[in-house]
């Protein structure tokens, strides 16, 4: 927020065709255990993530990250909540795992497998990267076409809702290389022969998920 305070202070007349906003990760966090502390942590955690876009929507931060952050978050006046709510052109949202939650001693612990297994359906947007398996088989990913086909439902009920939608953007279209593990896995709409100079062959997802997406 004070970067957002520092961009109004500081623009001119050059920068009025702009636009401005931004564009968050956020999580669908489920909680690790039954216990009340986790299923606590779990509804919180949303807010550290979403919630910092609160002040351009509702011109302050969430309670639960005031009562948790307490001297550490900026404190808006009613003059800046005033000045930066509404104060957007467009709002992102990242979202691309189910990972669970724990609460030790009020912190929010993330992890994304439990006894070694992972959360979540299984291969829902990575494979593990076997390359001696046979392309007919590689090419077939009804798992991705259904979860892309559940993302483009909810944003039509989104849009009938009201709620102004300018893009949606799948990731990933290809394998990409993650931060800490390289290329562990295959990713996206077009399967890479990395026997065959890089060559892109399209999943059945990559029609799958056009067709879904002129409906």
């Amino acid at each position: 927020m004070p970067q957002l305070l520092g961009y109004i202070e500081t623009s001119s007349s050059q920068t009025k065709g702009d636009k401005l906003g931004l564009c968050l990760e956020a999580h669908n966090y489920v909680p690790y255990s039954n216990s009340f502390e986790d299923k606590a942590a779990a509804k919180r955690a949303p807010d550290f993530e979403l919630g910092f876009m609160e002040p351009l929507v509702h011109g302050d931060y969430p309670e639960s990250i005031k009562q948790l952050a307490r001297q550490r978050l900026p404190v808006l006046t009613a003059e800046e909540k005033k000045l930066v709510k509404g104060l957007f052109d467009f709002i992102g949202v990242s979202f691309n795992a189910i990972p669970k939650v724990n609460c030790l001693l009020f912190i929010v612990i993330v992890a994304v497998e439990k006894y070694g297994v992972p959360i979540g359906p299984k291969g829902l947007l990575i494979e593990d990267r076997d390359d001696s398996r046979m392309l007919d088989v590689a090419l077939k990913d009804p798992h991705r076409i259904d979860f892309v086909v559940h993302h483009l439902y909810w944003i039509h009920k989104a849009v009938e809702e009201g709620v102004i939608v300018k893009g949606y953007f799948y990731w990933a279209p290809f394998d990409d290389p993650e931060w800490q593990e390289g290329f562990f896995g295959r990713f996206g709409l077009y399967y890479i022969d990395y026997k065959n100079n890089l060559t892109r062959i399209p999943k059945d997802s990559l029609n799958g998920s056009m067709l879904s997406s002129k409906r």
